[in-house]
């Protein structure tokens, strides 16, 4: 249908078999569209998929993330009411002088506001789907406008909980996270 038609307009003109997380839009009855699973079929789009390519998994990584932190707090390698600050010192500014346990970036009380990032209109973000900030910038600009509030006080979903909590699994483990998750999930 039509949103199909917009999908692989918006694609390029196709998707590549191999890729297990490929999203399928059809439309609904009201015009709204659905997401789904599934795996692109090569003698419908003509190419496979390249053995070293990489897609955008977006927050479905998050599980991933927390389930890497809960594994190490299950091995006693982290405790979830251990502090960032005690995890990677230096990290958070004077201005953060509550702790920030890993407990409250899971549960995204941690108070630490958004840093850099692509936003903007739609057209915008779109032409910009394939940049990349530096995990340092995004940190630093996030951690240099101080808390938003007092740990455990309130609840605001971001992407940087789960930035913060990568870099201490990279601390904890000594490896790259990208490694390890794939290590023990993927």
């Amino acid at each position: 249908g039509r949103a199909r038609g917009q999908l692989r307009g918006q694609l390029g003109g196709g998707l590549h078999q191999g890729v297990r997380l490929v999203q399928r839009v059809e439309e609904a009855p009201a015009g709204a569209l659905f997401r789904r699973h599934g795996a692109a079929r090569v003698e419908q789009f003509g190419r496979a998929a390249l053995a070293d390519g990489r897609i955008r998994a977006g927050s479905a990584t998050k599980v991933v993330n927390a389930s890497v932190v809960l594994q190490l707090a299950a091995e006693n390698r982290l405790s979830l009411d251990s502090s960032v600050q005690e995890l990677l010192p230096g990290l958070l500014t004077d201005a953060f002088t509550q702790p920030v346990t890993v407990r409250n970036l899971l549960n995204h009380t941690s108070g630490i506001q958004a840093g850099a990032g692509l936003n903007g209109p739609w057209e915008e973000q779109y032409a910009h789907r394939f940049d990349r900030l530096p995990v340092a910038e995004v940190v630093r600009t996030a951690v240099a406008k101080g808390p938003a509030f007092d740990p455990g006080e309130q609840q605001q979903y971001l992407n940087i909980n789960y930035t913060l909590l990568a870099l201490i699994v990279e601390k904890v483990t000594g490896h790259p996270f990208e490694a390890e998750a794939t290590r023990r999930e993927l």
